[in-house]
């Protein structure tokens, strides 16, 4: 049996936030979400935490970029084949509403919250400094 969303809101999200953050900024969240170093994603352990938050990584990639697999695979130190079997792997969890992928999920876009958040109010501060 299929969740159909198991996180409220994610893929409108997602549609308008396409091509607004950089693979770096993707990493740095992710980062951030799981209080890991950027290093530990890109050197390219197979310890299977560091597998797992690099193919959340691989997840938000894809829906958040224009990047061809390639590109995304390169920027973790890895190949395309490897990228797109990781965010086929969390989507394909979603799916199943695996309670440990839906919350690693959430932690990341949690943090991208946050982002958009300072961003606006960043936004506001200049446009009232303006007027």
């Amino acid at each position: 049996m299929k969740r159909v969303n198991p996180i409220p809101g994610i893929h409108d999200w997602f549609y308008e936030h396409k091509g607004v953050y950089t693979l770096h900024e993707i990493l740095q969240q992710t980062c951030k979400a799981f209080h890991v170093s950027e290093d530990i994603i890109t050197e390219g352990k197979s310890v299977r935490w560091i597998v797992s938050i690099r193919q959340v990584f691989c997840y938000f990639a894809s829906h958040l970029t224009e990047e061809k697999w390639t590109t995304i695979g390169e920027f973790i130190n890895t190949d395309h084949a490897t990228a797109i079997r990781g965010a086929k792997k969390i989507s394909d969890y979603l799916d199943t509403a695996d309670d440990i992928t839906i919350e690693k999920v959430k932690r990341v876009y949690h943090y991208f919250q946050i982002l958009n958040n300072s961003m606006e109010a960043h936004a506001n501060k200049r446009y009232a400094a303006v007027c």
